[in-house]
């Protein structure tokens, strides 16, 4: 790391021998090596927050993917349910215009269609009340 060699660290050792003393060297060496640990130990901890803060992350978005899914899911069942209320109408109006005379009323079928187009809406809201169970 710093490139010192085996001469360069005896000149050290003994500077510092001179400067602190034989009595305080070993407690100089000692508190050195209790900060080097706790430094290590800072950074392992800093390590394990981030990659837990990920894993979390990760976690979030499955959960939500999985609630997009679920409301894809529900929304393709209401779509699938109009188009078959849709084809129900068809048909009815189908059967109508077959059986009805030439000149028939407009109002009546005006009146059909709404009553059709409320009991669509009624039961898509009843299915989004109950959560989306279908009958």
């Amino acid at each position: 790391m710093f490139n010192v060699g085996m001469s360069e660290m005896v000149l050290v050792f003994i500077v510092a021998l001179i400067v602190f003393g034989p009595d305080k060297l070993p407690e100089i060496a000692r508190a050195l090596g209790k900060s080097i640990n706790e430094i290590k130990k800072a950074g392992n901890e800093l390590v394990e927050a981030a990659a837990d803060t990920k894993e979390n992350g990760k976690k979030a978005v499955d959960i939500e993917l999985v609630e997009v899914k679920d409301a894809m899911k529900k929304f393709s069942e209401a779509q699938e349910l109009l188009r078959e209320e849709e084809a129900a109408a068809a048909a009815v109006s189908v059967t109508n215009d077959v059986t009805a005379p030439a000149k028939r009323d407009r109002s009546d079928e005006n009146e059909t269609a709404a009553v059709q187009k409320e009991r669509i809406e009624t039961r898509a809201a009843e299915q989004e009340r109950d959560g989306g169970r279908t009958e």
